[in-house]
């Protein structure tokens, strides 16, 4: 008599998964399949999709707990919802960070592939963004690392903090003076934070150029080359600055290939399209 359900074996072959993971989900009771004598598993629709169920609430990062709470089917409809809308809520956060992070390593790649001495323009749309002022202290030597934390202790503390980018706001036209940049570290804040707290500069939603460059501490004149080549690319495509400060972005992260004394940054600011008299 041919068998009318399916073995582990092409159960495992139809979900791309792993046995382990199949025994672990019949131990929490999430899948309760047929057992006969001899100790094999064999999976009905219904075993398939339960399994389809569990599957998708993984990805989407609902933890095994939960999902056997759901199970139990004793959530109501509103709850369900509540944890749906919590989830997908995370899951868009999560998304848009990757935005980011594909068009920072689309963006690596094609300044690769080029010249050293090659930039990477890039007109993008972005949201407006508003930055706190991080007050450091003027002296010879940097801060080490521990005085560093501890300046922004409270910072820190409020989960307002981040190391995973250091930026820096300053004048265009500092560009031009390398060694005399008066720039100002910051951080960005959500508009949350905007009325707690103080905000040095207001980025407002619109166009921007983006502009990724290699920079080498004993070059500090390639920022002058780099001014005119952005005022060469204003130009060719009709497009003129708005305001008269710059967001720098340092990315460390990106410069691993490289030696200490070599970085890649990333200048932004607002730009629109030229008025034809």
């Amino acid at each position: 008599m041919s068998r009318k359900k399916l073995i582990k074996s092409e159960v495992l072959k139809i979900f791309k998964t792993t046995k382990e993971t199949l025994r672990h989900y019949e131990n929490l009771g999430l899948i309760q399949p047929e057992i006969d004598e001899n100790n094999y598993r064999y999976y009905d629709h219904d075993d398939l999709r339960k399994l389809r169920q569990i599957f998708y609430l993984r990805e989407i990062e609902i933890p095994l707990d939960r999902i056997k709470e759901l199970n139990s089917e004793q959530v109501s409809q509103e709850e369900y919802l509540n944890i749906l809308d919590y989830h997908f809520k995370n899951l868009y956060e999560k998304v848009e960070k990757q935005k980011g992070n594909l068009k920072k390593t689309r963006k690596l790649i094609s300044l690769l592939r080029k010249d050293s001495s090659n930039r990477i323009f890039t007109v993008q749309m972005m949201k407006e963004r508003s930055f706190l002022t991080l007050k450091t202290p003027q002296t010879e030597e940097p801060l080490d690392s521990k005085s560093y934390y501890d300046l922004f202790a409270d910072l820190i503390e409020k989960e307002i903090y981040t190391e995973r980018s250091f930026l820096m706001i300053y004048p265009y036209a500092d560009l031009l003076k390398p060694s005399q940049i008066n720039g100002v570290q910051c951080l960005e804040i959500g508009n949350a934070r905007k009325k707690q707290i103080g905000f040095v500069d207001n980025f407002p939603e619109g166009k921007y150029l983006s502009i990724f460059y290699l920079y080498r501490d004993d070059e500090k004149n390639d920022l002058i080359s780099l001014y005119y080549e952005i005022e060469k690319y204003l130009k060719a495509n009709q497009l003129q600055r708005v305001g008269s400060n710059v967001i720098e972005m340092e990315h460390p992260e990106l410069s691993i290939i490289y030696n200490g004394n070599t970085n890649i940054y990333e200048l932004q600011f607002q730009i629109a399209d030229e008025v034809k008299n």
